[in-house]
């Protein structure tokens, strides 16, 4: 990551400063379990295609048909709204989101678990 550095006589009286950015070789640890929320596992690369591919799917099957009406409900919760409950979410709320069954679920879980570990 970035980290920025101040050299300064006080607080008020900055001389000067450098953002120097590190990077590292290893990964972080991660242990996939049910409570593991969409979002950390979208943000790591060795998980996020997996779980993308899911997510596409899931999306395809749960799409409402063009001409279906809409609802209060689909008016009154924006996209970016869906997209933080959804990154926000647990592993175990797949059920919910996706449709999986809790078989399903392990399956994902140690698929993941199999591709961080790998």
């Amino acid at each position: 990551g970035s980290y920025r550095i101040l050299l300064a006589h006080s607080s008020r009286d900055v001389r000067g400063e450098a953002t120097p950015t590190y990077f590292s070789k290893q990964s972080m640890p991660l242990h996939v379990h049910h409570n593991t929320t969409v979002g950390a596992l979208l943000a790591d690369p060795r998980t996020a295609p997996i779980l993308q591919e899911v997510i596409e799917k899931a999306k395809s099957m749960l799409a409402p048909a063009e001409d279906a009406p809409g609802e209060a409900a689909a008016e009154a919760i924006t996209e970016e709204m869906s997209r933080q409950m959804l990154l926000n979410s647990p592993l175990r709320a797949a059920q919910m989101f996706f449709g999986m069954s809790k078989a399903e679920i392990d399956a994902l879980i140690e698929k993941l678990q199999k591709a961080v570990d790998a």
